[in-house]
């Protein structure tokens, strides 16, 4: 007779800013398509519920001994230089399965634009224990995404208006960036 293996419960994460979505369409990464999306997470929210699940799939794949260097899939935000990441925990999740996508009101999501990085969400998810070329650790799949507000567009745009000014009115510029002998420096 197997050992039955208790099966993971679906948790709903707190709510955050949804970075780098991907859940109508897979994207590539590292030659694996999958659905994906990251949760960025206020640092003084209550993550104690994902934690003891990332805990559980840990302890039911390697017991009471851990690997060295388990990876978590708690990522502090403070550490990497991605727009609205600072104070926030990133938990990167990832799915074959395309999710269902939902508003407050449980109404299906189909238009691609309204999940954007920079909204706001929940996301259905279920943590999983790896062992994958060398690398050990835990993860979280997702299931779900209910979009709980708007937010400013993580855009990557650039304010044109600080390079190149206010916009045009018509006046002559050019001489405001007149140097002297900058001609004779280069050559030009």
């Amino acid at each position: 007779m197997t050992e039955k293996t208790e099966k993971s419960p679906v948790i709903p994460t707190p709510e955050g800013r949804v970075s780098f979505p991907s859940v109508f369409t897979k994207s590539e990464y590292n030659g694996v398509e999958k659905y994906r999306i990251t949760l960025l997470i206020p640092k003084d929210a209550d993550i104690s519920r994902l934690k003891a699940d990332a805990a559980r799939a840990a302890k039911g794949k390697w017991g009471d001994n851990l690997p060295a260097n388990l990876r978590w899939p708690f990522g502090d935000g403070d550490t990497v230089e991605w727009e609205g990441h600072a104070n926030h925990w990133f938990i990167r999740m990832t799915t074959d399965r395309k999710p269902v996508v939902v508003d407050k009101a449980h109404q299906e999501l189909l238009n691609p634009e309204d999940i954007y990085g920079g909204c706001y969400a929940r996301v259905g998810v279920k943590a999983f224990a790896y062992d994958k070329m060398g690398n050990k650790g835990v993860g979280f799949g997702f299931v779900s995404v209910m979009k709980t507000g708007e937010g400013e567009p993580f855009t990557g745009a650039v304010d044109t208006e600080k390079i190149f000014g206010p916009p045009d009115t018509g006046a002559d510029d050019k001489d405001n960036y007149k140097e002297e002998n900058l001609d004779d420096l280069m050559g030009v």
